[in-house]
Parts: C-alpha cells; structure tokens; sequence
C-alpha cells in the first residue's frame, strides 16, 4: 500500500513539472513571408537584427528568394 502511494504521489509530481515546463502560445501568430525581389530580401535580412525589440521571433535560419521566412509575433506586440 506504502509503495503504490509512493508510486502515485511520484508520477503526481512528474506530471505537474512537466506540464508546468511547456511553454504556451496562446494568441500568438505565426507568419510566412515571401521575398520575391533582391530589394525585399535585404530588408528582411535588416529587420531580423532589430527583431528582438518588437518580441519578433525569426523562425528561419536562412533566406531566399521565394522560399517561406517564418516569423513569430508574440502576444504581447500583437495586442498593446
């Protein structure tokens, strides 16, 4: 009996760890973009240093031309 309640009250706690971990994105937006011209791609490219401070998060390591850019808008910047 002492150890199945051990059992439960272990599992219990792993659970709410894990469930407490995960990050949420609730009302956040994710957004692809297309650069169709030279122009368009280098000012991508020059928005993604200044990103951060608009809560903009570039999911795409690399760009190029008509290829999808993902980027994520945060919450917070979406609705203030």
């Amino acid at each position: 009996m002492k150890v199945w309640l051990c059992l439960v009250i272990i599992c219990l706690f792993n659970f709410l760890l894990n469930t407490n971990a995960t990050n949420l994105y609730a009302n956040h937006q994710l957004w692809r973009m297309y650069a169709t011209t030279n122009e368009q791609l280098e000012k991508l490219l020059a928005f993604r240093h200044q990103s951060h401070l608009h809560n903009i998060d570039f999911w795409t390591e690399n760009f190029y031309l008509n290829t999808p850019v993902s980027l994520r808008f945060i919450y917070i910047y979406l609705f203030i």
